[in-house]
């Protein structure tokens, strides 16, 4: 008997869908960028070979700003280089978990079928499982280089953060392209990025995690500093996979960051739970206007760094790209330039930044 069911870990795809037709490969991928979607309808074409014919493949696009005529031509695109028999059989649709729903033609699509996709999205939102991304690879290699930790080899990176050996030199190409490595064979050395590359890196990661607004309609919410100071309190009765990230923890790692104060707090969930958010205040309650304020924003995704201490209470800071990828965020473009030249500033001589 044929089920449906969540692929694990080492799957090439997320999901399996039993329908009546045949079953349909699913795989969820979060991404602005047309090259990394263009690498995921690939590499659902290549799981595609190894199953029966009936099989078909869906590409589930969580959340992705690019626009559904853009969706249907790299779709089209994408369909005119490949053989028809294994084209035709991949579909692309978009995600708006906001609002819970789906644009795009999908094959034998049904009640049951549309609940799988939402628990595929919510699953890759919520756990650190599946496969490692290209931007995961790239902000790994970075992190490592500011940790004073660089890795100067493709097995060595696909040791370290587990990824599939496509994904990995997908991740080393974008970076020689960007002039961040250089060298052959499989080996590299990493130079202080420009300004440019970094840009280019931290939006990537901001694209890749997952924003979760929050504000209290009433105008009474907490300050940012009132809600970290209840959050080491929560966070010592409470396990919590969180760090700290933003304007906050970019002062850890940057004193003299020219930002008066911190215009909401951002931290970095790691683990999907955010019932923690109840505790820090009652009053806050999830946004959909992106665009008004909100003095708390979570940001779900991978970690990249093992947890440390956070000043001197027991919370962890993002990784320094996490917090960039934040200050573009709120708008503060001069800000993370001038973070960025501190970065290299201080990690260019071989030391390590804390």
């Amino acid at each position: 008997m044929r089920q449906s069911y969540i692929a694990e870990p080492n799957k090439e795809y997320d999901g399996r869908w039993a329908g009546p037709g045949g079953d349909i490969l699913v795989e969820v991928t979060r991404t602005n960028n047309a090259r990394d979607l263009r690498g995921a309808l690939l590499a659902l074409a290549f799981a595609l070979r190894k199953e029966v014919p009936t099989t078909k493949g869906l590409l589930v696009l969580a959340d992705s700003k690019l626009s559904a005529g853009r969706l249907a031509g790299e779709l089209d695109q994408f369909r005119s280089i490949v053989k028809d028999e294994v084209g035709n059989k991949i579909h692309l649709v978009a995600f708006d978990e906001g609002n819970l729903r789906m644009t795009g033609l999908i094959p034998d699509i049904n009640e049951d079928l549309a609940l799988f996709i939402h628990d595929l999205v919510r699953h890759d939102a919520s756990t650190q499982g599946g496969r490692v991304s290209r931007v995961f690879v790239q902000s790994l290699v970075i992190d490592r280089w500011l940790q004073g930790r660089a890795m100067t080899s493709s097995l060595e990176v696909k040791a370290e953060s587990g990824a599939s050996k496509p994904t990995v030199l997908a991740a080393l190409e974008q970076l020689m392209r960007l002039d961040v490595i250089f060298g052959d064979g499989g080996d590299f050395s990493i130079r202080p990025p420009s300004w440019e590359a970094w840009e280019s890196m931290a939006m990537d990661l901001r694209s890749e995690r997952k924003p979760i607004h929050f504000a209290d309609p009433s105008g009474l919410a907490r300050s940012p500093a009132e809600l970290l100071k209840r959050l080491v309190k929560i966070k010592g009765r409470k396990k919590l996979d969180v760090a700290v990230s933003g304007v906050m923890a970019a002062y850890h790692f940057y004193e003299e960051l020219n930002i008066t104060a911190p215009p909401r707090l951002d931290l970095s969930v790691y683990n999907g739970d955010i019932n923690f958010v109840r505790q820090l205040d009652a009053g806050l309650l999830e946004m959909k206007n992106l665009k008004a304020h909100a003095p708390l924003v979570l940001h779900l995704g991978r970690r990249l760094r093992p947890p440390s201490r956070f000043d001197s209470a027991d919370l962890d800071e993002a990784s320094p790209l996490e917090c960039m990828a934040d200050l573009l965020d709120l708008g503060l473009t001069a800000e993370a330039q001038d973070f960025a030249h501190h970065l290299n500033r201080s990690v260019a001589p071989g030391g390590a930044l804390r």
